[in-house]
């Protein structure tokens, strides 16, 4: 239960970073908890069932959609 907590905050956490800045999968991965990307890239994908590049990219476009 606690570890499932944890990675749901982390999850959370990476979303908000890939909303608000342009930093890039490394520096969010290492600011949420995880050392390795391609871990890190595993585990999100698991969670939201989308790629970090997919979810990054429903991210830029939405943002684009509201400059529109």
């Amino acid at each position: 239960m606690k570890k499932k907590y944890i990675l749901k905050k982390r999850i959370e956490r990476a979303k908000e970073l890939l909303r608000t800045t342009d930093a890039n999968i490394f520096e969010i991965s290492n600011s949420v908890g995880y050392d390795d990307q391609f871990y890190f890239c595993r585990i999100f994908k698991k969670a939201l069932n989308l790629s970090f590049v997919q979810y990054l990219n429903l991210v830029r476009i939405n943002k684009a959609a509201k400059l529109i």
